[in-house]
């Protein structure tokens, strides 16, 4: 039984809170890895959406990306030059530049459906919230091109 339905919640401490868990399609209960995949020797990083959230008109997929991982003078922003929305999948392919490029995914629900998923699964009604930014993974290409494994990192954690 999940212990804390709430579509910002992370009962499982795997760093996606169950909304996310929802759009890529894992199971909120269970730990879950980087919901990335690298390939392209680091240039590009495809996320595979939910089978229920990429029908629900109510979920849109973004990919933000930031060369100092969003802090001033360089935010992050859409990237829609680089990448790939197809009905499974999103993907970036970083074209050449930087020696470090940041990306994210955003999801956006216009409704929680994942709390309408959660309370299904935990036998709870739950009702809608209002839109939300989830909180994501970071995934991070290195200058050679290769992400190292060490530069896996949860947008929520503070820079030090």
């Amino acid at each position: 039984m999940l212990s804390n339905t709430a579509s910002t919640a992370d009962p499982d401490f795997d760093g996606l809170t169950n909304a996310m868990e929802y759009a890529v399609g894992f199971d909120p209960r269970f730990s879950s890895p980087s919901p990335g995949v690298i390939t392209n020797n680091g240039m590009t990083i495809t996320f595979t959406k939910g089978a229920l959230a990429k029908v629900d008109p109510k979920v849109t997929y973004q990919i933000e990306t930031s060369i100092s991982l969003g802090v001033l003078p360089t935010p992050w922003t859409v990237n829609v030059a680089n990448v790939t929305n197809g009905p499974d999948t999103i993907a970036i392919t970083f074209p050449a530049g930087p020696a470090k490029d940041f990306a994210r995914l955003k999801v956006t629900l216009a409704q929680m459906a994942s709390d309408i998923l959660l309370g299904r699964i935990t036998g709870q009604r739950v009702g809608p919230a209002a839109s939300i930014l989830l909180p994501t993974r970071l995934l991070i290409r290195s200058s050679t091109g290769r992400p190292p494994a060490s530069k896996v990192r949860n947008s929520s954690d503070k820079e030090k």
